[in-house]
C-alpha cells in the first residue's frame, strides 16, 4: 500500500531469470478489478539478469502507469509472475 498523498511510488520485486513480471494496481484490496499499468514499457519485462536480483518500478501516477491519484487515498500492488 502507498502513504495518501505520494505521488511517486516505488516498489521493489525479487525476480528470478527467465521469468516474465507483470504488475497490476487497484485503489482497494475489498474488491475492484486489478488494473495492468497503461504502458506495457512501464509495468511488463522479462528478467535477463542471470542471477537472482531486485527490480524496481516506479507509479508516479502518470499517463505509463495508473493515470492519476488513488481514488480512496492507497493504492495496492501486485505482480503476476510467468515462464
Amino acid at each position: 500500500a502507498t502513504p495518501p498523498n505520494s505521488s511517486n511510488h516505488e516498489v521493489r520485486i525479487p525476480t528470478i531469470f527467465g521469468r516474465r513480471y507483470e504488475i497490476f494496481w487497484r485503489d482497494s484490496l475489498n474488491g475492484g478489478f486489478w488494473s495492468p499499468f497503461a504502458s506495457t514499457n512501464a509495468g511488463v519485462w522479462w528478467e535477463t539478469s542471470p542471477v537472482p536480483t531486485n527490480r524496481a518500478f516506479v507509479d508516479d501516477e502518470g499517463a505509463n502507469t495508473t493515470g492519476g491519484t488513488p481514488v480512496t487515498g492507497q493504492r495496492f500492488y501486485k505482480v503476476r509472475v510467468s515462464r
